[in-house]
């Protein structure tokens, strides 16, 4: 994920906006932003926190309500934070966390989560960037009510594909082929296997096409995101397509049908989807941008 620092020079109105014991943060430490959520909606904070790290508060901010924590500036900003954002070891428990906290508040209201990583020098900086934005986290809240987002990802093997193209070709062609002397048609098969080589990559666009907007008639919402390649996945597939999905959750059943379709229309030529989720709308979220 992207690690956002929100500084100090945002500006807005911020009339109305009750002082907080997080303005007195001591030098040195920065505001952690987890989320947004609607201040009536706020449910409690209840979880297993990752121990050792701060758990999470909550700020009014009008109709906003930020989950935020203060941490130290040097944990993240810095050469001291820049190895930490390095080493697993620091990065896996924080990001785990990171993620508890948006999950636990999802299940009962609409949340706007932010990247991992996204600070603010101060209470009064983070209130000036909620004002200018207002409009479009509201928007947003009422685009993934009662929605989940989900992860769709695509992995083929391109040996089987290869094959059941070629056997496709080689069925069409069959009658002509087999009225060839061997070496003729030998020659004649490989040709077509050269040729097809070069159509794999418009044949797998339209393969793909189909199956998002198989997949796609469940959501209200949908965006590609980037191909990871094989050690991250940890499969020997390549992987092809990297989808989020926002599902109400009323269509989640349907949703799982249309995906089974889609692999259905694959499986043949290696080329199958995996999902996951429910996660946070992380994929659909606006940025909250600096001046």
């Amino acid at each position: 994920m992207e690690t956002t620092r929100e500084e100090s020079n945002l500006t807005g109105d911020t009339a109305g906006v009750a002082p907080a014991a997080l303005n007195q943060k001591s030098a040195g430490e920065a505001l952690y932003l987890f989320c947004l959520v609607p201040a009536p909606h706020l449910p409690p904070l209840e979880g297993a926190w990752v121990a050792g790290l701060p758990a999470p508060a909550a700020e009014r901010f009008r109709e906003i309500t930020a989950i935020l924590s203060p941490v130290a500036l040097e944990e993240f900003c810095g050469p001291g934070g820049e190895a930490n954002l390095q080493d697993v070891s620091w990065l896996a428990p924080r990001l785990a966390h990171h993620q508890e906290v948006i999950g636990g508040l999802m299940r009962y209201s609409p949340v706007l989560p932010l990247p991992f990583g996204t600070l603010f020098s101060s209470r009064d900086s983070l209130a000036r960037c909620l004002t200018r934005h207002r409009r479009a986290i509201r928007s947003f809240w009422e685009e993934v009510a009662g929605r989940e987002e989900w992860a769709v990802k695509g992995f083929l093997d391109r040996d089987r594909a290869r094959q059941r193209l070629f056997s496709q070709a080689r069925t069409a062609q069959g009658a002509k082929l087999d009225a060839l002397p061997p070496g003729a048609r030998y020659f004649r098969e490989q040709r077509l296997r050269a040729d097809l080589e070069s159509q794999m990559r418009p044949w797998l666009k339209e393969a793909l096409g189909r199956a998002r907007t198989i997949i796609r008639e469940s959501a209200t919402a949908s965006c590609p995101r980037r191909l990871l390649p094989r050690e991250f996945t940890g499969r020997e597939q390549e992987m092809v397509a990297n989808w989020a999905f926002l599902v109400p959750r009323t269509q989640l059943a349907a949703f799982r049908v249309r995906l089974n379709r889609a692999n259905r229309m694959g499986a043949s030529f290696g080329l199958i989807f995996t999902s996951t989720g429910p996660w946070a709308p992380f994929s659909f979220a606006p940025a909250l941008s600096r001046d």
